[in-house]
């Protein structure tokens, strides 16, 4: 910091001289005294001798002691006091190491190559005590200038920002304006509100004044009727905002919670007063417009977003360490002590206990630091009084707190959500038949059936096969039966009959009347109520105890409990009755779910799902391109479409567009969703074609598009995905012709641009080569894709599959628990965790022609398979079913990969010959082959004698046979081609 800036800011600030790199320090150690003398006069000048104190040091070294002679010369003739301190860097001298291993992992370096840091631990006050004990008054200064340094915080107090409201009205008065009108116009258009309404409106109002939360709820509606205005998608409600009708009637949400029966205790309870949880979501691409106008509505110094910390986890910090340390071969199962203080050890190289305990010294540890994904603060002055703050890489303000330390001061989080669906929603509005819906589709018919089909794919919170499992058995077709199905799918305990509890009366008005005890309790909103029945409590009171059964090891439970046990008895209830209920309650309700959030999704669900329904190709068009650079999702949205029947064509310069396109009954892909082709490059492109026709040749396309736009690598992977296909040459041709295309079309040598043209005379000895063979096409267009198009991975491997695994993934839901199945695909995930027992399992998921399907496999299964588990992977795997909340897997305890299938499980082989031209010696080559791969397989002659007859003749069983890739190829260099098919007993299909 200048001199100039510190002397304009010093009221309040103590300043000490700094340390051997300080201010003083430098001129002292030139020899220099009176350059120090000047400067030193200058701070006590400003600053004045209670606030400027001569600093001193630990000597660690002869130039340091001199050092610090001078210094306390220097103090005594300028009538200043001197201070110890000391260059402290850690708490303890044991994370001396710690550090340099974080230093190391940030600079992606091993330990060796990171230099020796010197311990600069925090001293214990004997050690300073004996290091200046010939100054007693600098440590004493010390202590005194510590005692000055109070920081009071104001904690627990809400700092709310204050919405901008007309002179001489409150904002709790402009709040209830605006809720009476809104609700008029969105209930009765203007007319007269129902009793039902207006009381419960009334009621949210008075809570809300009595929690000043007016002004909150203000900020929210306009930066949401702000987003409404500029026609970015809004979403119906997150978290718990449908609970509120001041919510729907503000037009924050689209839920009205008295139809929904939605209680606003769950929002705003004043027995737990705290901010509610209204988080408006916005489509994904432009939420940054909706912080922009925050930005401008309070002011930039008044918003920024929140820091977000990512620490280190334990798996990953064992996994680097192994990088950083680099322990070689040699060294890697030696045994070397780690001592028991935290993450200390004898030797840069450890056994695996050893990297066990440093891992368990890193883990929580600061790793990276990011922003929060949704939170935006907003403060009610300036926020640097409240947080510091730092720029980040966009030049936006970031606080330094945490959302959770921003609580703590009182400053409030406002979560802007972003919502994929609306996204893709929005891009389809108008497509198709697809017009936006002006009626929420509650009774549609086509979204239910979409639903019950289980055609699931993009649809928010029900893509996943557990979902899937649920839609086929429930078939919801009202609204009700698609909430218990979401519910369901959210819930991990096996419940098979359960039903919400149904309440009568007005939700806002004290106590509801419950109906028949329900088997279980589903949403938050059933555990409420039978609380409030059995107790005869206020919801307020009965939501208050929902809240700390949701909490494990609360404080305050078992006061709740007595008083809950004394009321429910008061109420005319048994104590044994009471008991059971309080027992019941504790174990269900930790696992209800919010039926306020279910709803938002469900209703989001629903839109999309009537959309859907209408347009689906342009459904899944806009869902392709709004993941368009994420190729691990784009590759799940892919099968997504093959397995709902539709196309999908390659990318083509002269037909894509930038994203994904409707194109007759099938999908086109978008050139920007091509490797390395950013979405400039993409819009270069379709701009030039538009401009000048279809392109002929790669050089035209090359001279045609700016060169800053289309690179090298940018045009080698459109030709490995196809693009370039439309220009009639083999794609290994055109990227051995590009180098010379490129330079000759862009130096503008006319003559030398005819000379390269792909079908010129100057192709042809390129042309000569043979193209890329079926497997390295693929392998190249999965690597510019990041998916295989012209070809699905199980291709060559249909018939196989219908042979091993007849009806697939299709026919494991029909099958009862427990049986044994087959079932073969290519995995297109894979994720780690852990039984209950604590082994370590992998959950894949197994995607065939017909559809998909969670596999479970243990260690000791994946151990007998002796191969990684890899995306892309084609397998067959064996196990029992498992059904568990309506989800079904398969336990596996045996699997291969479908080439060992083919060969392994083949129960008998059969060589088709013509008798035409079959003489003795090629029959005794036919015999040599047999004999050279003996096997299992029994081995049958099918003789074709002419066009209709045929003799079989099944060999002798010293005939039998290995049909692996050896066996083949021999018979093909013996024999040259001939019919050779495999086939498997009855025992390889699904029992």
């Amino acid at each position: 910091m200048p001199r100039s800036r510190l002397f304009d800011h010093h009221q309040g600030l103590i300043l000490l001289s700094g340390c051997r790199r300080g201010d003083l320090a430098g001129p002292l150690l030139a020899d220099d005294p009176d350059r120090a003398h000047a400067r030193a006069a200058g701070y006590r000048e400003v600053f004045g001798k209670d606030r400027f104190f001569i600093e001193l040091q630990p000597p660690r070294s002869d130039a340091h002691r001199r050092l610090n002679g001078e210094l306390v010369q220097l103090g005594r003739s300028m009538d200043l006091q001197v201070v110890a301190t000391a260059n402290s860097h850690l708490l303890d001298a044991e994370d001396a190491e710690l550090l340099r291993i974080l230093a190391a992992l940030r600079q992606g370096l091993t330990l060796g190559e990171i230099p020796s840091i010197p311990v600069l631990a925090f001293p214990a006050p004997e050690v300073m005590k004996a290091e200046f004990s010939h100054l007693p008054g600098a440590i004493s200064t010390t202590l005194a200038i510590a005692e000055r340094c109070n920081v009071d915080l104001e904690l627990g107090r809400i700092h709310l920002p204050r919405f901008s409201v007309p002179h001489g009205e409150s904002a709790e008065q402009v709040l209830a304006k605006q809720a009476q009108a809104g609700l008029r116009e969105r209930l009765a258009q203007g007319g007269a509100v129902s009793h039902r309404y207006s009381q419960r409106l009334e009621q949210e109002l008075a809570v809300i004044e009595r929690l000043k939360l007016a002004d909150y709820f203000l900020i929210v509606a306009d930066f949401v009727g702000f987003a409404r205005k500029k026609a970015i998608p809004v979403g119906p409600g997150s978290g718990a905002a449908g609970a509120s009708l001041t919510a729907l009637a503000l037009g924050i949400t689209e839920i009205d919670p008295v139809e929904q029966d939605l209680l606003f205790e769950h929002l705003a309870n004043p027995l737990h007063p705290e901010i509610p949880d209204l988080d408006p979501s916005f489509a994904t691409e432009r939420r940054d417009e909706v912080y922009g106008y925050l930005c401008r509505t309070y002011g930039p110094d008044r918003v920024a977003h929140i820091v977000a910390l990512g620490t280190m986890q334990m798996r990953s910090a064992i996994r680097d360490l192994g990088k950083v340390l680099a322990p070689s071969p040699d060294e890697e199962d030696d045994e070397i002590d780690a001592s028991p203080g935290r993450g200390t050890f004898e030797a840069p190289h450890l056994s695996r206990e050893g990297l066990v305990r440093l891992g368990i010294a890193l883990e929580g540890l600061p790793r990276h630091v990011t922003t929060h994904a949704t939170g935006v603060v907003i403060g009610e002055g300036p926020l640097t009084e409240k947080v510091p703050l730092f720029r980040d890489a966009q030049d936006e303000w970031v606080s330094q707190y945490d959302m959770r330390a921003l609580e703590r001061v009182g400053l409030v989080k406002f979560d802007l959500l972003t919502s994929r669906t609306l996204s893709v929603m929005a891009r389809i509005s108008g497509a198709a038949g697809a017009a936006a819906l002006e009626v929420f589709p509650w009774k549609d018919k086509a979204a239910f059936n979409l639903l019950c089909e289980g055609r699931t794919a993009g649809l928010p919170h029900l893509d996943t096969e557990g979902a899937r499992a649920l839609l086929f058995s429930r078939k919801p077709r009202t609204w009700d039966d698609l909430l218990l199905v979401m519910a369901l799918s959210r819930r991990e305990t096996g419940l098979s009959k359960t039903r919400p509890v149904e309440g009568e009366g007005d939700p806002g008005a004290g106590v509801s009347e419950i109906g028949p005890e329900p088997e279980a309790l589903l949403f938050d909103v059933d555990a409420t109520r039978l609380i409030a029945h059995t107790t005869g409590w206020t919801l307020e009171r009965a939501d208050a105890l929902r809240r700390v059964l949701m909490r494990y090891g609360a404080e305050d439970r078992e006061e709740f409990r007595q008083s809950f046990l004394a009321a429910a008895q008061a109420r005319g209830n048994a104590a044994e009755e009471a008991d059971s209920l309080w027992s019941r309650l504790e174990r269900e309700t930790p696992l209800t779910q919010n039926k306020s959030q279910l709803v938002g999704r469900a209703y989001l669900v629903l839109q999309a799902a009537a959309l859907k329904a209408r347009a689906p190709q342009h459904f899944l068009a806009a869902l392709l391109s709004s993941e368009l650079r994420q190729w691990d999702l784009l590759e799940d949205h892919v099968g997504a479409c093959r397995a709902e029947g539709f196309e999908l064509l390659p990318p083509d310069i002269n037909v894509s567009e930038v994203e994904f396109a409707v194109e007759g009954d099938a999908l086109r892909v978008g050139l920007a969703a091509v490797r390395h082709v950013s979405e400039t490059t993409a819009a270069a492109i379709v701009r030039a074609r538009r401009e000048g026709g279809p392109f002929r040749t790669l050089a035209e396309l090359c001279a045609r598009v700016e060169r800053e736009f289309l690179g090298r690598r940018a045009l080698e992977a459109l030709i490995k995905a196809g693009a370039l296909d439309c220009l009639g040459a083999g794609r290994k041709r055109l990227v051995s012709l590009l180098p010379a295309v490129m330079d000759a079309a862009r130096s503008g040598q006319m003559v030398l641009f005819e000379a390269v043209r792909e079908d010129g005379p100057a192709a042809e000895g390129v042309g000569g080569e043979p193209e890329w063979s079926e497997l390295e096409r693929l392998a190249h267009e999965k690597e510019a894709l990041g998916f295989s198009l012209s070809a699905h991975p199980l291709g060559e491997y249909r018939a196989l599959l219908e042979q091993l695994s007849p009806g697939g993934t299709s026919q494991i839901s029909r099958l009862h628990e427990g049986a044994r199945a087959r079932v073969g695909g290519v995995i297109r995930s894979v994720r780690e965790g852990r039984s209950r027992k604590n082994e370590p399992l992998h959950f894949v998921e197994l995607e065939d022609f017909s559809g998909s399907l969670e596999v479970v496999i243990f260690a000791d299964t994946l151990a007998g398979y002796g191969k990684g588990l890899e995306r892309g992977a084609v397998i067959l795997i064996a196990g029992r079913l498992v059904r568990d909340a309506d989800r079904v897997r398969l336990v596996a305890d045996d699997m291969m990969t479908l080439d060992e299938a083919a060969v392994g499980l083949a129960t008998s082989v059969r060589l088709h010959l013509h008798t035409q031209g079959l003489s003795r010696e090629r029959l005794e080559r036919l015999e040599k082959v047999i004999r050279a791969h003996p096997g299992r397989c029994g081995l049958f002659l099918h003789l074709h004698l002419g066009q209709q007859t045929e003799v079989v003749q099944k060999l002798p069983e010293n005939f039998a046979v290995r049909p692996d890739g050896a066996f083949q190829e021999d018979l093909r260099k013996e024999l040259g081609e001939l019919r050779l098919e495999m086939r498997y007993g009855e025992e390889a299909g699904i029992e």
